[in-house]
């Protein structure tokens, strides 16, 4: 009975560490994606903010 016990008690555990492993996995890869998207946005809207601000300031299509 104490084996059945034992044996129990090691594969709820080995469960366990696994699914806690999947989560900190998947926190890790939510985690770079939205880093990237909001670095990606943050660019966009200097970018933008950049451009609009040359313009005004009587420096046409920073394009060109």
């Amino acid at each position: 009975m104490r084996d059945k016990v034992v044996d129990t008690g090691a594969e709820v555990k080995d469960k366990v560490l696994e699914t806690g492993a999947d989560g900190v996995g998947a926190a890790g890869r939510f985690g770079v994606k939205a880093f990237g998207r909001a670095a990606s946005v943050i660019g966009k809207v200097s970018g933008d903010l950049g451009d609009r601000a040359h313009r005004r300031l009587g420096g046409g299509d920073p394009e060109s």
